[in-house]
């Protein structure tokens, strides 16, 4: 049976039954929703009956009766007088103005329907001053008030208050509204001892107190009031329009607020209005600022609710949906997160394993999901290194695993296990066997209920009822077997329904049917309970329900629920066939199988499925005598009509007759005793959440620990023997340790490939060369893409391809060399043809770009583990970290390391040492070094160039301390000096003489004699400096002055001739300051030729430019080279190599070579001989 108010108006009233329509309705309801949903007898509510006795519109009376709930019946009885009447208040044209400006005394800035206490209060304050009917009259026109109105309110108000009162709606003290009293402030009691400051602050704080006491006040009085005046006009909220000064309302209608309210300014979210007048626009009149939640509060009937993006959600541990309210189409509560295994459980319970366990997005601890976890791991980076997706099994195979071994729902005992369904039958039938005797046994029969439904959105556990007739199927089973009946609707009062998404009416409810009892059972239950009057004397049935204070739920209880102010009675106790005649009979209702259900006056029936949903129930009154005698007689007809209907089913079962004949049926008071109330009772539980997963896996482990656990064969789809360690291991091995190598197949992505995580301070010492080599399981797709690169008569050599590379590593190149010089070398040797390397421009080749995953990805980390960089480009990353990660290498514990060295008493310095860094053994190079203060300090170098060229210079400076004489004799000056400094005036002589010191100092003291590393070798050297510096002083003079004279003959010629500004560039480049230092002792006697060079290229310029411009441009190319080369290395805070050094030189002959091959070069050179020269560098 339907819940029987009115859910469209509100109002409560229904059809009165008439015999001749009742299969045209019954036809109407059953086309609008497809099953039968009421028994074709319509009346009164006992709401509409109460809403019928009051002279005022149906929505107005239910208003009325709501003010019982919250309390505030005399605030809502003149409120509601007031909406019945005309509006008391006169706004005459000539006036309008005057008017508004009198009616601002009633006004309240947050509703209208305040403003008609206001203006009840001060009329009754006047009245209470005893004033006559005429100074009344006067007192109304002075603010615009119509007396006439006022005495009719006055009078219907006086009505209403009556007729509530002998409604029992209020008492007479309670009906009538007295004016509140203006609060006056108090001051605080203990001031007389305080000074004037502290009684200043305490009078502030008493303002303060008095204010926020008003307010608090106010706020709870306005809350009560105007949710009783939503419950009548609920149709009329409106939320305003983000767009717009109008608002939306219900059925999508669109309504102003009304220029008179007091509200027309400041247009709150969300209004309430008494009534909706059309005139030029819709206008909404009498309304109030609401919460949009108190409309789903107090009408919960009449809102919908929809369901979308149902989601795991990991923090929280469990499957989540949002969820959108509304009433009549406008959106209530746009999104809220509920808990979506209530609502859906079988998508909750996929999304619960696709996600939570297929996908591993949470944190459980349990061992399978450990073992689980870690072995799919292993699988994937089996699949990272093949870089191919055919290992690991997919997810939908990983669904199904867990899909096969996790049970549909799980079931919750007494003892709070939780179980499997086979699991629950069993505890079922071992309790019920242990406990009941075998007389007992024959006698329980009927399984218990234990399906329970938590409203998400109310805060109860009620079931509506639905369906109550013959033709609603119920899925059944046999004895004690619970089941879930997916398709049974949600607890939603009748009228929550139709419309888009997943809403209430489709909500899936959890509940464990069983089948009908037999029917000498079904003797013996009715026997039993409809026996005796007295409460205590009855023996109750095994699945009676009681209230929370243990007494038994009878028919007729007058019962209440507190959290939602209904009141109301039990008219049926389904297992016991025990029914109130008002509702039908016992067998219309049969199909609930069992629980109890109440009527209430606001809502209508309700069932209540089991003990659970039931416990909210409070008794406040036992039923007359002779009304349950009444109904008893009732029940006792419609079972013996049914009898025999059983008793063909009864000798189909074989059962014996039964031993308790109709005439046991009796008012006897010893009625036959029950078997005892079973223990574990079941409660189901949906499977969407990790605490109920962990509950049920803690039972389901007892029979069989490893039920979750997955093996390599079901998660591999083969067996993957060609992805070994020696293949793909998992260190990069080097002279300094091994490195972690991880590897990712996901193209695109930043780690595709293969990454190695190098220490900072290791950085310095990596080849680029080694680096090309990657893997030996990724190299022959490396290979392999490099030969596409080359053009196709070459790329025919290599065919077949695989074969090719396989034979040329079988030849263990060199994997500390580049790859491109000897795979040329392979081509050219298997084509039988060495010109093949003409062929190939290695240049080109070496730019073409390969995938990203064909290079190593590294990441560099410091001691503590953190990222400092990743990059494919170890140049660059090197040019970027490279004195940082120098400057780590250094050891600071000072084992190694003295600063301030002033002579040779550092012992004998070793060519390399190993020490340790955390777990790593590393090789590291001593040397002295001069720092920027000029002082001599024993340093540690990461690289030997590093280390080789620092300890040269600080040899040097160490020398010059024990050659101080020499070295201050050397300072006075070189012969020929200051004509020098003359004719080479773009540099300072101070600079100049300080740069020719040191040069001559390192021709002198070290030449090309090996470094000294000890003691005995430094002062042999020593030696060998004093002997050797005045021929150096006297070489560097004379190179010095023709040097000097060549540059002043050039820079004479130089004037407005088309290559001045080139050859400026040049004489910047060879004779900036600090050129002394920089050009080695085999250079100097060929700084005048280059000069000369350059004279003479003056001269020759005009007899062919296009000749000249033409070498120019190879000549830039290789500088260009050079000059990149360089200045890589010294942003790596790396050293420049003799070779790389040298080539610079070898330039400048290649310039003498063209330009003025008359002064000829002391080896051949060309542009040719150069850029072999240069590819040899490069393989270096």
């Amino acid at each position: 049976m339907q819940n029987t108010k009115n859910q469209a108006h509100g109002s409560g009233i229904h059809a009165r039954h008439n015999p001749t329509n009742d299969k045209t309705v019954s036809d109407d309801l059953q086309n609008a929703s497809g099953n039968i949903v009421a028994p074709p007898r319509y009346r009164l509510t006992k709401l509409g009956e109460q809403m019928a006795r009051l002279p005022i519109d149906p929505k107005i009376a239910r208003i009325l009766l709501a003010a019982k709930k919250h309390d505030c019946m005399a605030e809502i009885l003149v409120i509601a007088s007031a909406l019945s009447i005309q509006d008391p208040r006169e706004r005459p044209l000539e006036a309008r103005d005057a008017a508004a400006k009198a009616h601002e005394r009633f006004t309240d800035k947050q509703s209208d329907f305040l403003a008609y206490l206001n203006i009840w209060d001060s009329f009754q304050r006047e009245r209470d001053k005893g004033l006559s009917n005429k100074q009344l009259v006067q007192w109304c026109r002075q603010y615009f008030l119509s007396h006439l109105r006022m005495r009719e309110w006055r009078e219907l108000h006086h009505q209403l208050a009556q007729t509530a009162i002998e409604m029992g709606l209020t008492t007479k003290e309670a009906a009538f509204r007295r004016p509140p009293e203006i609060r006056q402030l108090t001051s605080s009691e203990s001031q007389g001892d305080q000074d004037l400051s502290a009684k200043l602050k305490q009078k502030q704080l008493d303002k303060k107190q008095h204010r926020a006491q008003i307010r608090a006040d106010k706020e709870a009085g306005y809350e009560q009031i105007h949710r009783t005046l939503l419950t009548g006009l609920i149709a009329n909220v409106g939320m305003k329009s983000p767009d717009g000064n109008d608002y939306t309302g219900a059925r999508g209608s669109r309504f102003h607020l009304f220029p008179a309210s007091a509200l027309f300014k400041a247009k709150p979210k969300w209004v309430m209005a008494a009534e909706l007048v059309e005139t030029t626009k819709l206008y909404a009149r009498d309304v109030a600022a609401i919460q949009p939640e108190w409309i789903e509060q107090e009408a919960p009937h009449l809102v919908r609710y929809h369901y979308f993006e149902p989601h795991w959600e990991q923090k929280r541990g469990e499957v989540i949906a949002s969820e959108r309210v509304t009433l009549y189409g406008l959106t209530v509560l746009p999104r809220r997160p509920v808990s979506y295994g209530r609502i859906a459980p079988e998508e909750a319970r996929e999304i619960f394993i696709r996600s939570a366990l297929v996908a591993q997005e949470c944190d459980l601890k349990a061992e399978f999901f450990v073992h689980n976890k870690k072995l799919i791991k292993e699988i994937t980076e089996l699949e990272h290194k093949s870089r191919k997706q055919d290992v690991l099994v997919d997810d939908e195979a990983l669904f199904a695993f867990y899909h096969e071994r996790l049970p549909e729902i799980a079931w919750k005992d007494a003892q709070g296990g939780v179980w499997g369904s086979e699991d629950s039958v069993r505890i079922i039938e071992s309790d019920k066997a242990d406990r009941s005797s075998e007389k007992e046994c024959g006698e329980f029969r009927q399984n218990e209920r234990n399906g329970s439904r938590q409203n998400e959105n109310h805060g109860n556990t009620v079931g509506w009822v639905e369906n109550p007739t013959p033709a609603a199927t119920v899925k059944t089973v046999g004895f004690d077997n619970p089941t879930y009946d997916a398709q049974q609707t949600a607890p939603s009062p009748v009228g929550e329904g139709r419309g888009e998404s997943k809403t209430v009416t489709a909500q899936t409810n959890f509940s464990a049917t069983a089948a009908s009892p037999l029917p000498q059972e079904r003797e013996q239950s009715t026997a039993a309970s409809t026996v005796s009057d007295d409460p205590k004397a009855q023996r109750l049935p095994e699945n009676s329900l009681c209230y929370a204070d243990g007494q038994p739920i009878l028919l007729g209880d007058r019962v209440t629920i507190d959290s939602k102010q209904w009141h109301g009675k039990i008219v049926a106790l389904i297992a016991e066939q025990q029914c109130d005649p008002s509702i039908g009979s016992a067998e219309e209702w049969a199909t609930l199988q069992s629980g109890v259900m109440a009527q209430f006056d606001e809502a209508g029936l309700v069932h209540y499925p089991d003990a659970e949903t039931a416990d909210e129930l409070i008794l406040l009154a036992r039923a007359d005598a002779a009304d349950v005698l009444k109904s008893k007689k009732h029940n006792v007809e419609c079972v013996a009509q049914a009898m025999h209907a059983d008793s063909k089913d009864t000798d189909n079962r074989g059962r014996e007759p039964s031993s308790h004949p109709l005439q046991n049926v009796s008012d006897d008071p010893k009625p036959k005793k029950q078997p005892a109330p079973q223990k574990g009772r079941l409660k189901p539980l949906p499977l969407a959440d990790i605490r109920t997963f962990q509950a049920w896996l803690k039972t389901a482990e007892r029979d069989n620990p490893r039920l979750l656990f997955l093996s390599r064969d079901d998660l591999m789809q083969h067996a993957a023997a060609h992805i070994t360690e020696e293949q793909f291991p998992k260190h990069w091995q080097t002279a300094d340790g091994k490195f972690k190598l991880s590897y990712r197949f996901e193209p695109h992505h930043p780690l595709d490939g293969v990454t190695l995580t190098l220490p900072l301070t290791v950085l310095n010492r990596i080849s680029p060369a080694a680096l090309e080599w990657l893997v030996p399981g990724m190299i022959r797709e490396k290979i392999q893409l490099q030969i596409k690169a080359l053009p196709k008569q070459i790329r025919r050599i290599c065919v077949p391809v695989p074969e090719f590379i396989t034979q040329f590593l079988s030849q263990n190149p060199d994997r500390n060399a580049p790859i491109l010089p000897q795979l040329a070398q392979a081509i050219a040797k298997t084509a039988g043809d060495i010109r093949i390397l003409e062929q190939i421009n290695q240049d080109e080749w070496a730019a073409f770009r390969l995938p990203e995953h064909c290079y190593f990805n590294l990441r560099i980390i410091d001691d503590g583990g953190q990222e400092l960089a990743m990059g494919r480009d170890l140049i660059q990353i090197q040019q970027q970290l490279g004195k940082a990660a120098a400057t780590t290498f250094r050891d600071n514990t000072q084992e190694f390391e003295r600063d301030n060295v002033t002579a040779w008493d550092i012992g004998t310095l070793p060519e390399s040492i190993k020490f340790a860094r955390g777990k790593q053994q590393l090789t590291g190079y001593l040397g002295l070094q001069k720092e920027k203060d000029g002082r001599i300090a024993l340093r540690l170098f990461d690289t030997s160039a590093a280390a080789e060229q620092a300890h040269r210079l600080g040899v040097i400076e160490l020398m010059k301390l024990q050659l101080k004489e020499q070295v201050k004799d050397l300072n006075k000056g070189i012969q020929g000096f200051t004509q020098a400094a003359m004719l080479l005036k773009h540099i300072n002589a101070d600079t100049l003489r300080d740069d020719l010191t040191q040069a001559v100092c390192d021709r002198a003291f070290i030449g090309e004699d090996e470094l000294p590393r000890n003691e005995k070798a430094f002062k042999e050297q020593i030696k060998r400096a004093r002997s050797r510096l005045p021929a150096v002083k006297e070489a560097l003079s004379r190179y010095l002055q023709e040097t000097a004279a060549a540059y002043a003959e050039l820079n004479g010629k130089l004037g407005k001739h088309p290559l001045t500004h080139l050859m400026r560039q040049r004489l910047q480049t060879l004779l900036a300051a600090g050129f002394a230092t920089r050009t080695p002792w085999a250079q100097w006697p060929r700084l005048p030729i280059y000069l000369k060079a350059m004279a003479l290229r003056l001269e020759k310029y005009s007899s062919n430019p296009a000749r000249d411009t033409a070498r120019e441009a190879d000549i830039q190319e290789l500088e260009q080279m050079w000059q990149e080369k360089t200045d890589s290395l010294i942003k790596q805070g790396q050293p420049i190599s003799d070779d790389l050094a040298a080539f610079k030189w070898m330039i400048e002959e290649l310039r003498v070579s063209l330009f003025a091959q008359e002064l000829k070069t002391p080896y051949p050179v060309s542009v040719k001989r150069l850029m072999k020269e240069w590819d040899g560098l490069n393989k270096g």
